[in-house]
């Protein structure tokens, strides 16, 4: 039973060290190079009935 205590206390203090040891923040950042001019991409883009043909996936995909 004492061995028992030992080790859930010892998990507690690691993942207690871990928290403070781990980074507080994160940057996700995306980008993708389209090869037309301007004028064409904000055309297509701006018109919200087109919205399925440039939009990156399925309404069903789940957000990571």
């Amino acid at each position: 039973m004492t061995m028992l205590l030992y080790i859930l206390i010892g998990l507690a203090v690691l993942i207690a060290i871990l928290a403070c040891v781990a980074p507080k923040t994160y940057d996700v950042s995306r980008s993708i190079s389209i090869s037309k001019p301007i004028s064409e991409v904000f055309d297509h883009v701006r018109l919200l009935k087109k919205q399925d043909e440039w939009d990156l996936g399925p309404r069903n995909t789940p957000i990571w």
